[in-house]
């Protein structure tokens, strides 16, 4: 695994014909493959190399996913608490929209919702602090 080796932003992809052959990072480093494979999670390298994708999620009956679509409740993919998403005015909160949830099972073209991804350890010297980031609002 490779740390702090960020795609270049533009220009990071060299293709031949459809083939992806190399990868060019911000700090310099190329990287040569047989196969390369976007585990960026926002899909930085399939969008930089041209690949066809999706904006939102697919309807349960485009591949016949069960929890495919928009989803009026599953058990484990909510938290088991009802949050606000009104804010002590009365207001919606940031980012919030007050559009129709949609179909159970229906596509949609929305980015997706608040989440948050966390990377933790139980070995202390694995560990480091956990900094405010730089103009951090706790309101958003």
């Amino acid at each position: 695994m490779l740390e702090k080796h960020r795609l270049k932003e533009k220009g990071g992809v060299r293709k031949q014909r459809s083939r992806i052959t190399s990868l060019e990072m911000e700090n310099g480093a190329a990287l040569v493959a047989h196969y390369f494979a976007d585990a960026t999670y926002e899909g930085d390298l399939m969008a930089q190399a041209g690949v066809s994708y999706t904006v939102g999620r697919e309807g349960t009956d485009q591949y016949g996913e069960s929890l495919a679509g928009v989803q009026a409740f599953t058990r484990n993919h909510q938290f088991a608490m009802d949050i606000s998403p009104w804010d002590e005015n009365g207001k919606l909160s940031p980012q919030i929209s007050p559009a129709p949830r949609g179909k159970p099972g229906s596509a949609e073209r929305r980015v997706q919702a608040y989440n948050f991804r966390v990377i933790a350890t139980n070995v202390p010297e694995n560990r480091l602090p956990w900094p405010q980031p730089d103009n951090y609002d706790p309101q958003r």
